[in-house]
């Protein structure tokens, strides 16, 4: 089927949007107003030109450096561009028409949850709010029904990850998990409903161990102080669950045909 020219036009525009989005979440994380601010090099205040500015080749071509001081730019800006880009043509390949505009929703915030967590762990509450809200909202549209399972997937998925968070406090003394990832789960719960939440923890926490595993064989005597960016991991399980069901449900088929409640 031949691909719409509205969609088309969607995904050329993903990569700028990623720029947009990676530029939001540096300045955000170094107290920086984003509005009116023209984008400049870190490192020696230079005004980037155009050029400068087109998302990933721009990157590529100058092997990720400044043109003008040669100092290195942040993989941020390619990463969450590719990953613009990549959601894009997912959700226009994995999805129905109706679903496209609300799969790049939630992708493109969770692409931008995934660096404010992996930078600097955590999960800005201007993006975990709206996101759960997304998810009601589109159980709204789709009938009482499933507005009613959205609602009991927020309260289940907030209510779960916040006795995890109060057990471990109370036995260890400390904090294990942050109040942004019960926020995230909870969202999680609004777009998976509640039979999808197992799902979204099993892949986040294989993630999260995986990434712990990472950090032990790299640096053994500091892995046990390391912090993990558990919400990256539930993202990427809210996203595989959103759009193919959960994981005890998968097939060949499953995968390779049409997601997101298709």
């Amino acid at each position: 089927m031949t691909m719409p020219f509205a969609t088309a036009i969607i995904i050329a525009a993903a990569p700028f949007v990623g720029c947009f989005g990676a530029s939001a979440v540096q300045r955000r994380l170094e107290g920086k107003s984003f509005f009116f601010l023209r984008s400049r090099c870190d490192a020696c205040g230079r005004q980037l030109e155009f050029r400068e500015l087109v998302p990933i080749f721009s990157w590529l071509l100058r092997a990720g450096r400044c043109r003008h001081c040669s100092a290195a730019i942040m993989r941020l800006y390619p990463a969450v561009e590719l990953g613009f880009l990549l959601v894009a043509f997912w959700s226009a390949y994995a999805c129905p028409d109706h679903m496209f505009l609300p799969a790049l929703a939630l992708g493109w915030t969770l692409v931008v949850l995934i660096a404010f967590d992996v930078l600097a762990f955590i999960l800005p509450n201007a993006l975990t709010l709206p996101l759960g809200a997304g998810g009601l909202l589109l159980g709204m549209a789709e009938g009482f029904d499933q507005l009613r399972q959205s609602a009991l997937g927020f309260i289940a998925g907030g209510a779960s990850l916040a006795l995890v968070r109060f057990l471990y406090r109370y036995f260890r003394g400390r904090e294990g998990l942050g109040f942004g990832d019960v926020k995230l789960f909870a969202a999680a719960g609004a777009w998976v409903k509640l039979g999808g939440l197992p799902s979204v923890l099993l892949i986040g926490t294989l993630l999260a161990s995986l990434h712990a595993l990472f950090l032990l064989r790299r640096a053994p005597a500091d892995a046990a102080r390391q912090m993990v960016p558990l919400g990256a991991g539930l993202c990427v399980g809210l996203w595989l669950t959103w759009m193919y069901g959960p994981v005890f449900d998968w097939s060949l088929d499953v995968l390779l045909g049409p997601g997101a409640g298709s």
